[in-house]
């Protein structure tokens, strides 16, 4: 009806002051009333309480999840770092160790190589040159006793020729493989020849800058060196019509380097590399870059530095163990 529409949304002691008149009535209204509210708003605390500690340990949990996946996180990393750095460090080792029994192994290889070169060139040296130049004695003892015949005189100066062009190959021969002066002399003294030599038949001033002393080095170390020695001054004869020649000769703790400089056209050294190498042109069949490979299989550095109108430069330095 009209009348209880009016009454939705009002209180209860409201539509009781109106409706009842009684007094005792509306006190006991009140009072229930009061009771309500109080119950409402307990349970409505507690609920409320109850939701926040819910809340309250579900954050903590939801801290200590997190932390817990960061610590594994982080140990997991730590891990695979610390593995990592262990494999490195093993295949590193692994590596190292097999390039040093392998270099091992080449240097062996160098010096049983070297003392085969050194005892053949001494055979060379000591017993075919002697021998053929004794024959060359004999044709000419024959020569002398033998009648004027023309044509067996010139049997016999033929004779005389091949056997000289026969000593003269077996004594190139022999320096191919090792020059006797190095075990004769030693390296610094057998530099200070070669440089003689090429002083006869050059117009450069040489300078020679060595040791005091003597180096004993290993035979394999003083023939690479004298090679080198040997490579540059020739090429400079032939090629770098340099005035001025600087060879350097020094040993510092176990550490021996030989530098050689001109002041000569110089040259493009990647253009040569390219280039097949003659052997006409190459009196020893070794060449630079085989040199440079003779160096790097004993460890050493070999550098040039060289341009065009700028002169060449060839340093290398050999570590030579006590």
């Amino acid at each position: 009806s009209f009348r209880e529409l009016e009454n939705i949304g009002k209180k209860l002691v409201e539509i009781v002051d109106r409706n009842v008149e009684d007094e005792r009535m509306s006190k006991l209204m009140i009072s229930f009333e009061n009771k309500y509210y109080q119950i409402d708003n307990f349970l409505s605390d507690v609920l409320s309480k109850n939701n926040l500690k819910d809340i309250e340990n579900q954050l903590k949990l939801a801290q200590v999840r997190k932390n817990t996946s960061v610590l594994i996180l982080m140990i997991s990393l730590v891990s695979s770092i610390v593995l990592g750095i262990g494999i490195t460090y093993i295949v590193y080792k692994s590596l190292k160790e097999e390039r040093e029994h392998r270099e091992l192994l080449v240097r062996r290889m160098i010096r049983v190589e070297e003392q085969e070169r050194k005892n053949l060139s001494r055979q060379m040296h000591d017993q075919l040159s002697q021998d053929l130049s004794a024959l060359k004695i004999y044709l000419e003892l024959i020569e002398k006793e033998m009648n004027q015949n023309q044509e067996q005189k010139e049997k016999i100066e033929k004779s005389k020729k091949i056997l000289s062009s026969l000593i003269e190959k077996s004594h190139n021969i022999s320096q191919l493989l090792r020059p006797p002066q190095l075990d004769e002399l030693g390296l610094v003294e057998s530099i200070k020849v070669l440089i003689s030599e090429y002083k006869e038949i050059t117009d450069c001033n040489y300078t020679y800058s060595k040791p005091e002393q003597e180096l004993h080095l290993p035979p394999e170390y003083s023939l690479a060196f004298y090679r080198i020695a040997q490579e540059a001054l020739t090429n400079i004869a032939k090629h770098s019509q340099a005035k001025n020649v600087i060879v350097f000769l020094q040993k510092k703790g176990d550490l021996v380097s030989l530098c050689i400089k001109d002041d000569g056209v110089g040259f493009n050294y990647q253009e040569c590399l390219k280039k097949p190498r003659r052997r006409k042109e190459d009196r020893f069949g070794l060449g630079l870059q085989g040199l440079r490979e003779r160096i790097e299989l004993l460890g050493g550095n070999f550098s040039i530095d060289t341009a065009p109108n700028r002169g060449t430069k060839i340093k290398v330095e050999l570590i030579v163990s006590k």
